[in-house]
């Protein structure tokens, strides 16, 4: 919980590897104070709701619709 409050719900999402990645530390530390050895800890199951997922996924077409643009402009300026 400590580590995932760290983080905003678009944060989780994009930076998923480095969330998980600090999660898997911390248990591991914190399982290692009873002498637990963990091998692997996994992110199994985020959920979002539907309206939030909705508008991660609009801005990620905008992003690529922009870059797309840049790329057609550019391409322009070379035909010139």
């Amino acid at each position: 919980k400590a580590t995932i409050a760290q983080y905003n719900a678009e944060s989780l999402l994009t930076q998923r590897e480095k969330v998980s990645k600090e999660i898997r530390e911390g248990i591991v530390a914190r399982a290692s104070q009873f002498n637990i050895l963990m091998d692997d800890v996994s992110i199994t199951h985020l959920t979002y709701g539907k309206e939030f997922a909705k508008a991660i996924e609009e801005k990620q077409v905008a992003e690529q619709e922009a870059e797309r643009q840049k790329f057609i402009v550019a391409k322009a300026e070379q035909g010139r």
